[in-house]
């Protein structure tokens, strides 16, 4: 279950059983939010986190098109080995990312096809935020 999964990525803390059910059937109302526990908005918060950062963001969008090498994302995103390093291990730690090892290169992907949704979401928010300064200037 992929709900599980990323809730184990965030460090394990259990959230009530409606809470998942809320998260799978893809909605959730007012009244379902004043029941969700402390813990649930912790964890968005803590993914939250992760993309907080441009070069995280980077990452993650070039991830959307597949798994790559990271020698090539690192080439990509012009940062040092040690930097990518660290980016990755927050977004591991996320639950955003999984790392694993093809012939003697080292891969990077997304945990789950949702987060292509969430980077294209933050490309939206700010496409409409440029437009409406356009709108502002003119």
């Amino acid at each position: 279950m992929q709900v599980i999964q990323f809730i184990e990525g965030l460090g394990g803390v259990a959230v009530t059983n409606q809470a998942v059910q809320m998260c799978e059937e893809g909605f959730v109302t007012m009244p379902q939010i004043n029941s969700m526990s402390a813990q649930w908005f912790d964890r968005e918060a803590a993914a939250c986190k992760a993309f907080a950062h441009p070069t995280r963001i980077h990452l993650l969008t070039l991830l959307c098109t597949g798994s790559r090498p990271l020698a090539t994302v690192q080439e990509r995103l012009a940062v040092s080995k040690a930097n990518l390093s660290q980016h990755v291990a927050i977004l591991k730690s996320a639950g955003l990312v999984t790392s694993f090892r093809r012939q003697n290169r080292l891969y990077c992907a997304l945990a789950f096809p949702e987060i292509r949704d969430a980077c294209n979401l933050a490309h939206k928010l700010v496409r409409a935020q440029v437009r409406r300064e356009r709108r502002l200037v003119l």
